[in-house]
């Protein structure tokens, strides 16, 4: 539970032609968009056939999500970002009396690989606690989901205040994780309400450990690392020596690492960002990939070793090193997996002596590894 207890009135107070629930929904799209690394952002937003001011502020026992689509311009300002969710909120009311299965008629391709929308953004308006009298009144959600993946419930609370609830799947996310997020979105909203003008690129999406490590890195020197070739370290530790070898920078040259997403943000703990040396001359790209972890950089491969499998981001170094285990066993040799960076799924082909129990295995594994659909020929 995260508790924010000015929000709505300073909101308010700075554009009254733009409702909270668009605030508010803006806040978490934005959010999402700086985490997954892309502006397409297409989100759950449940709705419950609700049109009239009435109908709005009833709790309502059950409802559908429709999947929404925003393109979240970094370079906008929030306010922009709001206004922009605003429209697109308004461009599903056609869409709100829809049975789910009309449209997955009308679809069907958008539903084959499981999945419509990343997370869901649940905006509650009827939640905050009331007086009626001398009652004191307040309206209980007993039962949310299913959480597929992640969802934010918002609702309005007491003095013009803000509540959000961020609930997660439990198979995706484990504790530390959901931590992290939770301190990263605190920190997102209150950037947002003391300036909603800023521009989405200008806020800042880290930890303050997620920071005091890139602080690290932007001022490190070369460590007794110093191989240039890096390709078949995919998962492991590696030294800032080593990037800047891999990019032929002098040791002595090295003036510091940047580790940052494709939107130029720096790359928040579980998430893989481009590896920048930084010298006394200027920026040079190494053409990998790492993870910032507390405690180092964790190598994840070539950037061109990354592509898009059914909406997924999968990593060649990725699929070698959990098809590894059956190399002996078979006689497959992972380092000659492939995939088509246009594939909607991933193909792997054994050989021919390989049995049925080896087929299942390498699906298993690239299945456990990747959450990705996968063949094996």
């Amino acid at each position: 539970d995260l508790y924010n207890e000015t929000f709505l009135g300073d909101l308010r107070a700075f554009d009254e032609n733009i409702k909270w629930p668009h605030f508010a929904a803006a806040a978490c799209i934005a959010y999402t968009s700086a985490i997954v690394d892309d502006t397409d952002v297409v989100t759950g937003f449940p709705v419950a056939n609700r049109t009239s001011m009435q109908e709005k502020i009833t709790p309502a026992q059950a409802m559908a999500s429709l999947p929404l689509r925003v393109e979240a311009d970094p370079d906008a300002a929030f306010t922009e970002c709001a206004a922009t969710v605003r429209a697109a909120i308004s461009a599903t009311r056609p869409y709100q009396r829809q049975p789910v299965e009309k449209i997955r008629a009308a679809v069907p391709q958008a539903f084959r690989t499981g999945r419509l929308y990343g997370p869901t953004v649940n905006i509650i308006p009827f939640f905050a606690p009331g007086d009626a009298g001398t009652l004191r009144t307040e309206a209980e959600v007993i039962g949310q989901g299913p959480v597929d993946d992640m969802m934010f419930v918002v609702e309005p609370w007491e003095s013009a205040g803000i509540r959000i609830k961020l609930l997660f799947n439990p198979a995706l996310y484990d504790a530390a994780t959901r931590a992290l997020h939770a301190e990263r979105f605190d920190g997102w909203v209150r950037q947002i309400q003391a300036a909603p003008t800023t521009a989405l690129r200008e806020l800042e999406c880290l930890t303050s450990e997620e920071r005091r490590r890139h602080d690290e890195l932007a001022h490190a020197t070369a460590d007794e690392g110093g191989r240039a070739e890096l390709a078949d370290t995919w998962g492991e530790l590696v030294g800032t020596g080593d990037y800047a070898a891999a990019a032929g920078v002098e040791a002595t040259e090295l003036r510091g690492l940047s580790v940052r997403t494709r939107l130029g943000r720096p790359a928040t703990f579980g998430r893989s960002g481009q590896v920048i040396v930084l010298t006394s001359a200027g920026e040079v790209a190494t053409g990998f990939r790492a993870e910032v972890t507390a405690t180092g950089l964790r190598t994840r491969g070539r950037e061109d070793e990354r592509s898009v499998v059914a909406g997924n981001w999968v990593e060649l170094g990725e699929l070698r090193r959990a098809l590894s285990p059956l190399a002996d066993r078979v006689g497959f040799d992972s380092s000659d997996v492939t995939f088509a960076p246009t594939s909607r799924r991933i193909a792997v082909t054994l050989p021919e002596t390989a049995d049925d129990a080896a087929r299942e295995a390498a699906k298993a594994a690239l299945d456990e590894a990747t959450g990705s659909p996968v063949r094996v020929r």
